[in-house]
């Protein structure tokens, strides 16, 4: 990941309440109350947090036809550090300086301890080819979450979005879905679909 001209902040917060710092027709991220965050600044502009806690990420990655439900929904507990990128008041307005004991309750015995895991943690994004430039993201929100040796990606907009993982790709805009996995290959648009997979072929119209 790149981002020019970014830092982070040296104080750890709290969420005072759960969240949904994402809720759209088709994907919701939650956070628990207590999830630690730290302040992402681009360019000197709050633009974004690394989280810690608990939460869970919930997607609508399935694509209806004629002949049934294609693909699997998307559950995934957060209890890792992710990124969000993205003004939102509402978490602007949901988070208060965190206290030791809600850092020890996710394994930090210090300030620095979190703060340290948090520049790691973007760290090993870099690392890992994820680009992003400095601008803000407008009216998007962009998450980045660890899986396993690599990470996934959630671009949303308004009601569109973006997923991608090492076992999916899913995308939803206006009347087009595109879901692509291992197991098929899914293009739905204006009521016409075409599937791809092992074992069939076919069109609706």
């Amino acid at each position: 990941m790149r981002l020019f001209n970014y830092k982070l902040g040296g104080e750890p917060l709290k969420l005072l309440n759960d969240s949904n710092l994402l809720q759209t027709n088709k994907c919701v991220v939650k956070a628990t109350r207590n999830t630690l965050a730290l302040p992402i600044l681009i360019n000197e502009n709050l633009e974004g947090h690394v989280f810690h806690g608990s939460g869970q990420l919930l997607i609508d990655t399935i694509v209806e036809t004629e002949k049934g439900a294609i693909g699997k929904p998307t559950i995934k507990d957060l209890d890792k550090p992710f990124l969000m990128l993205g003004k939102t008041e509402e978490v602007k307005n949901n988070l208060a300086t965190a206290n030791p004991q809600e850092l020890a309750q996710f394994g930090y015995s210090t300030v620095e301890a979190f703060v340290k895991t948090a520049e790691d943690f973007c760290n090993y994004l870099f690392n890992k080819g994820l680009q992003c430039n400095d601008s803000t993201t407008g009216d998007s929100k962009i998450f980045v979450f660890t899986n396993a040796e690599s990470f996934d990606v959630l671009v949303a907009k308004g009601n569109e979005l973006v997923y991608t993982s090492k076992e999916k790709v899913f995308v939803f805009k206006n009347d087009k879905e595109v879901l692509t996995s291992p197991q098929e290959v899914v293009v739905s648009k204006r009521g016409r679909t075409v599937v791809v997979a092992k074992d069939r072929v076919f069109v609706e119209d």
